[in-house]
């Protein structure tokens, strides 16, 4: 089952991820809710696209890195991938038989 790894300055927290998409932001209505300054309230959502999983931005104020490339569309996430808002990091773990 994939799972999103969530490293903040607090500490690490788990979420697996199901068939509805995830959006990650300060809102508290994200499913995924960071306190990083340099998140946006509505910064990603990460979900499935056929038999792939994608990170998207949202339009971010200071946008959405993988792999410490910040993206600017649909971003495939591969089994390892590094998804950067600010100062967090979100590790991207797959282990589906591919």
């Amino acid at each position: 089952m994939p799972v999103l790894i969530i490293q903040t300055e607090k500490g690490e927290k788990s979420y697996n991820l199901g068939k509805e998409p995830v959006t990650i932001g300060r809102s508290p209505a994200s499913s995924v809710q960071i306190s990083d300054p340099a998140s946006s309230r509505k910064h990603c959502i990460v979900k499935s696209s056929g038999e792939a999983v994608v990170v998207v931005d949202l339009g971010s104020a200071n946008g959405t890195k993988v792999n410490n490339k910040k993206i600017t569309r649909e971003q495939v996430l591969h089994a390892g991938d590094m998804i950067q808002i600010g100062k967090t990091v979100i590790r991207y773990i797959d282990d589906r038989i591919a």
